[in-house]
């Protein structure tokens, strides 16, 4: 009630890390290392360890390398560099070279991306391939492996040696944009399900909205809010479902719903 509301202040808001899992799951945005995105969250709290780094470097030359010996390779770059020198003539960046510019280890991050197999056909599928139901399903996947990834970083932040560096938020508000999108009706009960083993985490609070009575039987009534739009304001009005004290019909009727 708003005599329970007190002032927040900016240091504990910074606390508090908000998923917004949309109507419309596009996965393949949040597997790309930019800023926000779940996949940047985690791999931006791995502990990459200064050998790790220069491997990876030292690995890039070595393509680097071999791309170079490549005599189509070798043509196209002569090619483009004689071409380049008719146009310029300034002594700076005059040689131009093809190569895989990517030697630093958040440039190669960038390039990550997930592949799934077996398929009907030789070769993996990346997220695009899949269909919607399990792009949809990915995308709580992605969510939950992040969830986990953060409790595993409190567990062993006291050891010296730390597989991430990362300082997870105090609470997790998870907000979901009706969650049977795309998903098929017997699957949805085990994402419903999933959902609500987060919500009962003491760092994680989880809200959807939903049309559908899959959704509503699925969930017990002490926990579902009723939306609508003030005409006046413009904004939208939650209310709780009121519930007789009594065993009768009124309350057998949403109870049975939830079963």
């Amino acid at each position: 009630g708003e005599g329970n509301k007190v002032p927040i202040s900016s240091h504990h808001r910074s606390a508090i890390q908000v998923l917004y899992v949309p109507a419309i799951r596009e996965p393949a945005l949040q597997l790309k290392h930019a800023s926000g995105t779940i996949l940047w969250r985690i791999l931006n709290g791995i502990n990459w360890s200064e050998k790790a780094k220069k491997e990876i470097s030292d690995g890039l030359e070595s393509v680097n390398s071999l791309l170079s010996e490549i005599e189509a390779i070798k043509r196209l770059q002569d090619t483009i560099s004689t071409h380049w020198k008719t146009y310029h003539k300034d002594a700076r960046y005059s040689d131009a070279k093809i190569k895989f510019s990517a030697n630093e280890l958040d440039a190669i991050l960038r390039k990550l991306d997930v592949e799934f197999s077996p398929t009907e056909v030789p070769g993996s599928y990346s997220i695009e391939y899949l269909g919607e139901g399990l792009r949809s399903l990915f995308y709580f996947t992605l969510i939950n492996s992040l969830l986990e990834i953060e409790e595993y970083a409190i567990k062993e932040a006291g050891q010296e040696e730390k597989l991430f560096n990362m300082l997870p938020p105090a609470l997790t508000f998870l907000a979901i944009e009706e969650p049977e999108n795309h998903i098929s009706p017997h699957i949805l009960g085990k994402v419903i399900s999933n959902l609500i083993s987060i919500s009962k985490k003491t760092n994680a609070q989880v809200v959807l909205t939903s049309h559908t009575p899959a959704i509503i039987k699925r969930i017990s009534p002490e926990s579902i809010c009723h939306l609508r739009i003030n005409s006046e304001t413009h904004s939208s009005i939650a209310s709780r479902i009121v519930l007789p004290d009594k065993e009768d019909d009124e309350r057998k009727f949403p109870r049975s719903l939830a079963k």
